[in-house]
């Protein structure tokens, strides 16, 4: 196993757990005791909905960010190559972008929007190659390029720049094949990734990229390698750490699930290397049972017999390559950073109904607090203000309609 450098902790990731550790009433766990750990259910009501049939500017949303303060959700399209501007009763308010290489255009998808206090905004593009900036009301204010792969690499890596913080210097990872990951090009399999921090040129040239935080990635990639070629893809069971980038903030979350049964541990990290926060809390997990595999042995297996090898070989080699932990992490990812709170996906055994599903809302403050949300199953979560969860749903004739529930706190 294999890293790609020495390790740098920063000062004060995982010193002390903050969330109570009976966050969740367990069997035997009696009431929190830690600060700021008692925990409330939430549920939503509707509130706001539009798109669907009539609205052709909402076809493949990759990424939605809800304007609190503005009361407006902003949305990127891949169809459209666009990000639009919504007041929450569906009235498009501006348009901004398209496909292209000129200014204010997007040269690749846009994936990603980062909304500032001011109300001004950066889209970034899928490839993080272009990072342009709108006023709050869509005016195009500029366009900057991420860090040139010929001027800034690591260890001859090129590196995928996440987001770009206000003093101009950008975090991203190593853009790093799936055979080398693996280790099917001679070298050891990697197994920790490392955030990086890029600082702006200086007299126009790039700084090395100094160590942030380190990624344990061992889970993340399923890989196999046979004589007829190699299959790669995600673990279905990944227990591997994650991470989120607050541009605005100047910040990285970090979640870490491979611990001990039900145990997640969150951090926020700045760009100097200091922790603003960070949380522990324990929360409902499945074990892991040997039937769970299968489902996956089923879909990925005929990938390989498509490669030349028999149903036989095919079944084994993918059960030899699944992560199989004794216990499944209990949250599957972070969803969404907002500027009060980290909310995860949960992952545990169902405590609802077919209909709800159980998330986890952490607010971003040392004495952290955490509450459990139960949401519409088919309802996909994108971004959350004070008041509202907003995410898409899919329509009868399978078209996305964008969707604001309003919170409804529990004693």
């Amino acid at each position: 196993m294999a890293r790609l450098a020495a390790h740098r902790t920063p000062r004060g990731v995982w010193d002390k757990p903050l969330l109570a550790t009976c966050a969740l009433v367990l069997s035997g766990c009696d009431a929190p005791s830690a600060p700021g750990g008692f925990l409330e259910t939430w549920t939503t009501e509707p509130h706001y909905e539009f798109g669907g049939v009539d609205e052709t500017r909402l076809s493949q949303i990759v990424y939605l960010n809800a304007d609190g303060p503005r009361d407006r959700v902003l949305v990127a399209d891949a169809t459209a190559g666009e990000v639009t501007a919504w007041s929450t009763d569906g009235s498009l308010l501006f348009a901004v972008g398209r496909r292209g290489e000129g200014p204010g255009e997007f040269f690749d998808v846009p994936a990603r929007i980062q909304v500032f206090p001011d109300g001004s905004f950066y889209v970034r593009d899928g490839s993080g190659r272009r990072f342009t900036y709108f006023d709050a009301n869509g005016r195009l204010l500029r366009t900057v390029s991420g860090p040139p792969p010929e001027a800034v690499s690591w260890q001859g890596f090129r590196i995928r720049p996440e987001a770009r913080f206000p003093d101009g210097s950008f975090v991203g990872t190593p853009d790093i094949a799936a055979s080398i990951q693996a280790g099917f090009r001679g070298g050891e399999p990697i197994t920790e990734l490392p955030v990086l921090l890029i600082a702006p040129p200086v007299a126009g040239a790039w700084p090395m990229p100094s160590i942030l935080l380190w990624e344990n990635d061992a889970t993340g990639l399923l890989s196999v390698q046979h004589e007829h070629g190699a299959f790669f893809t995600g673990q279905p069971f990944s227990d591997d750490d994650q991470i989120r980038v607050d541009a605005a903030r100047a910040t990285v979350i970090m979640l870490r699930r491979n611990g001990s049964p039900g145990v997640v541990e969150l951090a926020e990290v700045t760009s100097s290397g200091d922790t603003l926060w960070d949380a522990q809390a324990i929360l409902p997990y499945r074990r892991f049972e040997a039937d769970m595999k299968e489902i996956w042995i089923d879909r990925y297996a005929p990938r390989l017999v498509g490669q030349g090898l028999s149903v036989r070989e095919a079944r084994t080699l993918i059960d030899n390559a699944l992560h199989a932990p004794e216990h499944l992490a209990p949250v599957s990812h972070v969803v969404v950073v907002t500027p009060e709170a980290v909310w995860l996906k949960g992952n545990g055994p169902s405590e609802a109904t077919d209909t709800l599903a159980t998330w986890y809302r952490v607010t971003r403050e040392p004495s952290s607090k955490l509450v459990r949300v139960l949401l519409p199953s088919r309802f996909q979560l994108m971004d959350a203000t004070r008041s509202h969860v907003w995410g898409v749903r899919q329509d009868e004739l399978g078209l996305p309609r964008i969707v604001g529930r309003r919170n409804v706190p529990h004693s």
